[in-house]
């Protein structure tokens, strides 16, 4: 199986339901043509491994799952890693992820706990322009 380029890194745990919806609408996007560059591993922050992946993260926040970032394969070491994000210094939206490219649920009044088709196409839309 050829390695893709990106791989979208999803946290999420069981019996969420935005988290189910979050990995389908992630599942669809993924077999599109636009996207074929992207695959999606789904970590469960509630097992050792996706707890431990997720506080490496140092930036998520467990109050704001589902959430993911965006790596990208380093072909010189065959290994992923989460793509910086520029705008990081930019903290006035409550839906990215501090330091990388990603997508964190917003639950204030602001955002209502919805990640939409079109805020995930924009993030990887961004991570395939960096």
């Amino acid at each position: 199986k050829m390695e893709k380029k990106y791989r979208i890194r999803l946290y999420g745990k069981k019996g969420c339901d935005k988290c189910k919806v979050l990995k389908e609408r992630i599942d669809k996007l993924v077999e599109q043509n636009d996207w074929k560059d992207f695959e999606k591993e789904y970590l469960d922050v509630e097992s050792v491994d996706g707890l431990v992946s997720f506080v490496k993260m140092e930036v998520l926040n467990p109050q704001r799952i589902p959430s993911f970032i965006v790596k990208k394969l380093n072909p010189a070491t065959s290994e992923y890693q989460a793509i910086v994000n520029p705008e990081a210094e930019d903290c006035s939206s409550l839906s990215k992820p501090f330091r990388y490219v990603g997508i964190e649920t917003d639950y204030s009044e602001k955002g209502h706990g919805i990640i939409t088709p079109q805020m995930i196409t924009k993030t990887l839309s961004q991570a395939k322009s960096l």
